[in-house]
């Protein structure tokens, strides 16, 4: 039986270490240990055994079902934290044992706690979850890459990051599919409701269906930043160098933006749209051109937002925020964390996100303050609104979904 165990031991805070006696791996203690020093020992067929102090070992009775192995243990608050091969979570004191829900029901590769921290659990597919007071809290439900942007095919999602991950939504959770390209993937547009266009390093172009992805033919090297698609299919991406990318799916051309440098989104129709990047650049896009809108600002420029009543936003480096208007910007928010993304946010008011989780929505007299969108620290990479939810995606696979409370 493969045995995993944990016991008060003050010699050894933070440390793995080896029983003679049993000779498996344990999980160290935190200093207070389990309640009463008491020490655990688990394997195959829900074996739960407990140490008595005359050195005898007892069976513990638990709920788990008899297939299930248990698969590490720690020491949580002076209770016994226990996870399994099926998702089970168990916390023990002597031989009382409670069941938390977990919402998962794959495989936990292992559980450790540390002094006065959280109790972290680590499973498959990426899954990791915090052992709170009373019940078990998710970080992260998939692949742990870093995702730039996510779209839908028939009402699952998909996302796409660095390194060419492309990640879907399946009735397990999230998982990662294979991908054409190893070229870092920054954007994704529908190109109709089983198909997505997605747009990255190095002038990849990637069609993704619900079934595979394939390279499209790209007439660029140019890193490409954002893509749009209008309802008849015509195709807008920009990317670094000023590079504009225009026309079909099947037949791309390319041109750039005089002194434009680097742009790193576009927001609007492939007929009217605004882009934004490096040095404060903002430029207007219409069918028949481009051209350059004074902006009083040096810092790079990441996202824009356009919203229904003609109020145009860009957010970008140092927690810049500009609003946008025919003859040129004006400052609204500045200091702090670069943001990298800004859209309606779930209460309808215009949201920014970027930098070490940070979140600032917009009031009606123009000031931004911070909001919580429990994004854990990570760095927030993209705002989503897809049906009646609004997703936030970023480093660590983590993909935030909010319900649309402002009645659209």
């Amino acid at each position: 039986m493969d045995r995993r165990r944990a016991r008060h031991d003050p010699a050894l805070p933070g440390r793995h270490a080896r029983d003679r006696g049993l000779g498996a791996r344990r999980d160290a203690a935190r200093d207070r240990g389990c309640a009463s020093g008491d020490l655990y020992a688990g394997g195959d067929q829900a074996t739960l055994l407990r140490r008595r102090a005359t050195g005898a070992w007892q069976n513990v009775r638990t709920s788990l079902d008899t297939g299930e192995s248990i698969t590490s243990i720690t020491c949580d608050r002076g209770r016994a934290a226990i996870v399994g091969s099926e998702g089970t979570v168990l916390l023990a004191s002597g031989t009382n044992v409670v069941r938390m829900p977990s919402g998962f029901d794959r495989g936990w590769h292992g559980v450790s706690g540390a002094r006065d921290e959280t109790t972290w659990i680590a499973g498959a597919g990426g899954r990791i979850a915090t052992i709170e007071e009373d019940y078990v809290r998710t970080a992260t439900a998939g692949p742990t890459v870093p995702l730039r942007d996510v779209a839908t095919i028939g009402g699952a999602l998909v996302g796409v990051g660095e390194w060419g991950r492309i990640v879907r939504e399946r009735e397990h959770g999230f998982e990662e599919s294979t991908s054409p390209t190893d070229a870092g993937l920054a954007a994704l547009a529908a190109i109709d409701e089983s198909r997505l266009l997605a747009v990255g390093d190095l002038g990849a172009i990637v069609e993704v269906r619900w079934d595979g992805a394939t390279l499209v033919q790209s007439p660029t090297d140019a890193s490409l930043r954002d893509v749009l698609i209008g309802s008849d299919g015509r195709v807008l991406v920009v990317g670094t160098g000023g590079t504009l990318l225009r026309g079909t799916v099947e037949s791309l051309s390319a041109s750039r933006v005089r002194d434009a440098g680097d742009l790193w989104a576009v927001e609007g129709t492939p007929d009217e749209a605004i882009a934004v990047g490096d040095g404060g650049t903002v430029v207007r896009i219409t069918s028949t051109g481009a051209e350059r809108v004074p902006c009083d600002t040096e810092r790079s420029l990441r996202a824009v937002l356009r919203t229904g009543d003609g109020g145009t936003w860009a957010v970008g480096e140092a927690g810049t925020i500009v609003r946008i208007g025919a003859n040129g910007c004006t400052r609204e928010h500045d200091g702090d964390a670069t943001l990298d993304a800004i859209a309606h946010g779930p209460d309808g008011r215009p949201l920014a996100v970027g930098e070490r989780g940070t979140a600032l929505a917009r009031s009606a007299d123009g000031t931004w303050s911070p909001i919580e969108l429990d994004l854990g620290g990570n760095h927030a990479r993209e705002i989503e609104r897809l049906g009646r939810h609004v997703y936030v995606v970023g480093t660590g696979g983590v993909i935030v979904r909010h319900v649309i409370a402002d009645g659209t």
